[in-house]
């Protein structure tokens, strides 16, 4: 049911119907995940064009297997890029992709003060992803979150290669970053 159906169900906005249950969940607010859309391909468009958005994807990743297995996971944690690239650039024409790339790298870097990061720049500590643009696509979905975008077939972390022929090489050579 969506929270259209619950508020009109209920007399309400679906957005007081949304924060109502929220608020009702109080500390347990984790456990009301929600999967929907929040916004139209026109409020994105328009929040993605605008000069001062950098892309963000605010959701975790985790293993398909120990402790951690059973939280729900969403399609935006292993292809949210992926899929900002695929239907704003590409599908849409949003952005030329030279620009939704520096909104992914460079313009969120200097937003959290990772000055030495987020360019291709000599001194620079560097994540490199090496795409094929005409493979390159999103098949996560709701039912099957966790499928890993095509078309990505090397992936470096400071220097080191983490994904080589599409395949994890074991290597985790990243690390946690403090804002300076």
């Amino acid at each position: 049911m969506s929270f259209r159906q619950i508020s009109e169900k209920l007399g309400q906005s679906p957005w007081d119907c949304y924060l109502d249950i929220l608020a009702d969940a109080g500390t347990d607010y984790e456990a009301i995940l929600t999967v929907g859309t929040l916004f139209t391909d026109e409020h994105l468009a328009e929040m993605i064009g605008h000069p001062l958005f950098c892309l963000g994807v605010d959701t975790f990743t985790v293993k398909d297997s120990g402790p951690l297995s059973e939280i729900m996971k969403h399609p935006l944690g292993f292809a949210g890029h992926v899929h900002y690239l695929t239907h704003h650039v590409r599908e849409r024409g949003t952005l030329r992709l030279e620009e939704a790339i520096r909104k992914m790298t460079s313009m969120p870097a200097a937003h959290f003060g990772l000055w030495d990061r987020g360019l291709l720049r000599a001194g620079y500590s560097a994540d490199v992803v090496v795409l094929d643009w005409d493979e390159l696509d999103d098949v996560s979905t709701t039912e099957n979150p966790t499928a890993y975008a095509r078309g990505i077939e090397h992936v470096l972390v400071n220097g080191v290669a983490v994904v080589d022929g599409a395949e994890h090489t074991g290597a985790r050579p990243g690390r946690h970053l403090l804002r300076r």
